[in-house]
């Protein structure tokens, strides 16, 4: 769907933000249509290597969790049900009542879908990595940080890192300082 606003709406020079999963979905774009793209800016996301599924680049045992909180096998063991807000670093009662019932399940089988590049080579698309620095809620959750290896990766790559004082949510709970980080990422600051 992304691939063809782009191409449809004839866009160019644009910077997508991936959140968390999202950043598995703004991989798979820049490999259909780096042309279109000025910059990639993974958001506290999923930083995935070439043929790798979300769940794999995860850290160990957080694959795992989710497989536990969707249930196992049943009907609906394809739906990940929203995690706690807390896990987010959503914990304010404004914030909490604001989100209410605006979560939704999410589907697992996105989560363990390898990425199945076009190119060979990544494409040449400058990348930024926005790490919100306050972990403890994942971790009580999964008993480690699951994005952590992928923020691993992406200091290894060369990634330009920046950081927010703010946990997973950031735009619900840090609103301004995540307007100042991609403000800055995309090159507009």
């Amino acid at each position: 769907d992304i691939v063809n606003t782009l191409r449809f709406e004839d866009l160019q020079d644009v910077v997508l933000v991936g959140h968390s999963y999202g950043g598995m979905v703004i991989t798979g774009v820049a490999d259909r249509a780096p042309e279109r793209l000025a910059r990639l800016v993974y958001f506290d996301a999923a930083y995935p290597g070439p043929g790798q599924n979300a769940t794999g680049g995860f850290a160990q045992g957080t694959g795992d969790v989710l497989d536990e909180l969707a249930g196992g096998a049943g009907d609906d063991s394809w739906k990940l049900p929203p995690l706690p807000l807390a896990a987010y670093g959503v914990t304010e009662p404004d914030d909490v009542a604001w989100i209410g019932d605006r979560r939704v399940p999410h589907a697992m089988p996105t989560l363990q879908e390898a990425l199945r590049p076009a190119r060979t080579e990544p494409p040449a698309v400058p990348r930024v990595y926005v790490r919100c620095l306050r972990r403890e809620g994942l971790v009580t959750v999964f008993g480690v940080d699951p994005l952590q290896p992928m923020f691993d990766r992406a200091v290894a790559d060369g990634l330009t890192i920046a950081t927010i004082d703010a946990g997973h949510d950031a735009m619900v709970t840090a609103p301004d300082q995540v307007a100042r980080a991609l403000l800055t990422a995309a090159g507009h600051v």
